[in-house]
């Protein structure tokens, strides 16, 4: 089944978060609810778009922390019947629209948090003379049975904050929850009841999870509620690779939309929702009422797995590919069954080909994936699945140990929710098989969280090797989100090898593990000729740091970087680019054999801000294997850092524009990053007067915070447009530069800048302009554009 979608006012920590650390008295809170006029809200537009969405469930908030009721309560006024313009019942007209469809109808419920009905510690004053047994009994227990008869027979009640709900405090709820056989409930009524199913709140376990059945709730961007400035929304892609995930891990999949004030959803989300159930009304087979993944273990390439029992003893494996192999080889690992046939979901009467590869099964694929999402591939195997792992294998698109699918692991623990290893011993160690089939030179990738430096051994067969990982400041970056990083260049014999890694002798420190990944060093010509040289596929002189982000930095004048690559298509004259950053311009010889050319890298401001730029031509002179040589000119090299060159045929030219950087780009400190990566945002979506696009400072943030922007040439301004949000989110002091001959000028000093206000000042010319804001409460920056 394809999870629901439940609304919630606000997010819960959000606005806990306002009302704590602001000291919002209540009596001021429940005024905000008087505009509450969702003149838009439309329950079959909402239905319609959950049922073509591929939705088979959809939940909704009856009563969130706050106590507010979106139902005509008798047992609190603090409703939105009597408390707001709109006066109506918000559950009733979904619950129909719902009906009418034959959607599952749940409402969530709020039992034990009710910051106004049950008082706040930090509103002493206004806080009701109620104790929170009282609130139960009065409230919260009436308001329930309210929920469960207003709206017919209800399909899943949704229970949320078990806090201080003891046995005796959930047995009236419970009492009442057994009049209604056929409603499901949650875990999350109080200790010691269980429910009909868990909950996973922004969460998919790593390995399926067979002997529970549970739901993993998620958000489309970072907010369960609607929040205007958050618009990190997830992808499409992300959020089908959520719903296969929990699918194939044994659970469901219950996907949060946030409804604006106006009662109409985000565009963003309608835009996701309508692409999802377009993908799902390809993939309907492969997603509804299918089993688990028999595969325990992380299949050679990107992706999970379905299943379906068929008549006659055959079982049909829906693979899920989430990228499509380099080489069209799809290695399904650990199966022993024969496959009798096997075909593309969204083509049945054409077959793939299958032949066997040692003691695994390989199917050739056609040149192109189905899907940019997600393509299935469909196989078919006769009598009980069979299925043992012996060796993971290399493709072309490299090979993951994840530390979930090691062969042993001995004195660690591996943490299942984050899919780490952690809490190692000196004398602890992970263990992998591994089958190298042509012998090579490899990248060691690492996804790992250590606050310090780390080594570590690294064993193949019989040989070993100190390896340090590099510190990525955090042993966990949200939870399960750890950095990569390169940790080695290897060279690995052909052969079956055991694969172990262990704290280093010396210098070792506590650190997360959670896979490696190994890329074999293989640049050649793609389908169009094209070549890209990775920063991690590089050779260098000396050991030099690498970034997070897979960049080379620190390089000096003295340093020689040189890759290996094939020519097999078509050698002569290519343009090139690098995505890089440079402190001021820089130039390099460009080299192969006595062949060499001169490139100019423009700069790029520094403080490794990477862009992607046309940085000359070169030309290669023959096919065959090469050698590209990147060699930095002395005097003109200045604080590079590289994370690609790439090489592109005249034909290709297009294509080469389109990765080209746009400026202007916005680099800010200090400013929360829920909108992705701010050091790339672009002004166009930050500076065009919507709120949806604003900056903004965590609560009471350190000054000063600094934005800058820079336009890629320089450009004549006079007047600066700025809009704050108005209120506790004014700009007290701030301090407005721009940057002449590599040095910060100040052209005005700001005050009490509240709203939208217009300055002007003598004329400047310069690329770089940056606003230093020393005070301000909390900072919500709408629009800052030099004209």
């Amino acid at each position: 089944m394809y999870g629901g979608v439940y609304k919630r006012k606000v997010s819960p920590r959000y606005a806990e978060w306002i009302m704590a650390n602001s000291k919002i008295p209540i009596n001021e809170y429940k005024k905000t609810a008087e505009g509450f006029n969702p003149v838009n809200y439309n329950p079959e537009t909402w239905a319609q778009i959950a049922q073509d969405a591929g939705m088979k469930y959809l939940v909704i908030t009856s009563k969130h922390h706050d106590g507010f009721a979106l139902f005509d309560s008798k047992a609190s006024k603090w409703n939105v019947v009597d408390h707001t313009k709109w006066k109506k019942d918000i559950i009733q007209p979904l619950a129909e629209a719902c009906k009418k469809r034959g959607i599952k109808f749940g409402l969530y419920y709020s039992q034990s948090l009710d910051w106004v009905n049950a008082g706040n510690i930090w509103d002493k004053k206004n806080n009701p003379a109620i104790t929170f047994d009282e609130y139960l009994k009065t409230i919260s227990l009436p308001q329930v049975k309210e929920i469960l008869t207003k709206y017919g027979e209800i399909d899943i009640l949704w229970w949320d904050m078990p806090k201080n709900m003891t046995p005796e405090r959930c047995k009236p709820f419970d009492k009442e929850v057994k009049k209604y056989p056929n409603l499901i409930t949650n875990n999350r009524l109080g200790k010691g009841f269980k429910g009909d199913f868990g909950t996973r709140e922004q969460y998919i376990p790593p390995v399926p999870d067979l002997k529970s059945i549970w739901e993993s709730c998620m958000t489309m961007n970072h907010t369960w509620g609607y929040r205007s400035t958050d618009t990190d929304w997830k992808s499409t892609t992300k959020l089908i690779h959520n719903l296969i995930g929990s699918i194939a891990k044994g659970g469901n999949y219950l996907l949060n939309v946030g409804p604006k004030p106006d009662g109409t959803f985000p565009k963003a989300s309608i835009k996701r929702l309508g692409e999802m159930g377009k993908w799902i009304s390809q993939n309907k087979e492969a997603i509804y009422e299918t089993n688990p993944t028999p595969f325990m273990f992380q299949q050679a390439w990107n992706g999970t797995c379905t299943t379906r029992e068929l008549s006659g003893g055959i079982t049909r494996l829906y693979l899920h590919v989430f990228e499509w192999p380099k080489d069209r080889k799809l290695n399904v690992l650990g199966l022993k069954n024969k496959i009798k046939k096997a075909y593309l979901l969204v083509d049945p009467s054409r077959s793939l080909k299958v032949h066997s590869s040692g003691n695994d099964q390989v199917i050739s694929l056609p040149e192109k994936a189905p899907s940019k999402h997600s393509s299935t591939v469909v196989i078919d195997v006769k009598g009980r699945l069979d299925i043992k792992m012996q060796a993971m294998v290399m493709t072309a698109d490299g090979m993951k140990l994840r530390v979930a699918d090691a062969k042993r692991l001995k004195g660690a623990h591996y943490h299942a929710h984050y899919n780490s290893i952690s809490s190692w011993k000196k004398s602890s160690s992970v263990e992998w098989d591994i089958n190298i089939e042509t012998p090579g030179m490899f990248i060691i990738t690492a996804k790992h969280g250590n606050i310090k430096d780390s080594q570590m051994t690294f064993t193949i067969g019989n040989k070993s090797k100190e390896i340090t990982f590099p510190k990525t400041g955090s042993f966990g970056w949200g939870g399960s989100h750890y950095p990569s990083s390169k940790i080695a260049q290897i060279k690995i014999p052909t052969g079956k090898h055991k694969l172990i890694i262990a704290p280093g002798k010396e210098n070792w420190n506590p650190m997360h593990l959670q896979s490696i990944i190994i890329y074999p060093i293989n640049i050649n010509q793609d389908e169009n000729g094209n070549l890209s040289f990775p920063a991690l596929g590089a050779d260098f002189n000396s050991a030099k740091i690498v970034e997070l982000d897979g960049a080379l930095t620190n390089l000096t004048e003295l340093e020689t970087i040189s890759w290996l690559f094939m020519i097999t298509q078509q050698a002569g004259a290519f343009a090139v680019t690098m995505e890089y950053s440079a402190e001021e311009n820089s130039q390099a010889d460009l080299m192969i054999d006595n062949i060499s050319t001169k490139i100019t890298l423009p700069a790029t401001g520094g403080d490794k801000r990477f862009l992607t730029n046309i940085v000359g031509n070169f030309t290669v002179p023959s096919s065959g294997k090469n050698k590209l040589i990147l060699k930095p000119v002395s005097g003109k090299w200045h604080g590079v850092s590289i994370k690609k060159l790439e090489l592109w045929l005249p034909k290709s030219n297009k294509e080469m524009q389109s990765q080209i950087s746009t400026f202007p780009l916005v680099r800010a400190d200090k400013l929360k990053r829920k909108h992705g990566d701010l050091k790339s945002f672009h002004p166009s979506k930050a500076i065009d007067n919507n709120s949806a696009t604003a900056w903004e400072t965590k609560f009471n943030e350190k000054m000063p915070v600094t934005l800058e922007i820079d336009y890629g040439r320089e450009k004549i301004f006079k007047q600066l447009n700025i809009e704050t949000a108005k209120g506790w989110n004014n700009i007290a002091e701030a301090e407005l530069q721009y940057l002449k001959k590599g040095k910060w000028i100040t052209i005005k000093q700001l005050k009490n800048i509240d709203g939208k206000q217009i300055i002007n000042f003598p004329e400047i010319r310069s690329r770089f302009l940056r606003l230093i804001v020393k005070k301000c409460p909390n900072l919500k920056l709408y629009e800052f554009q030099a004209l």
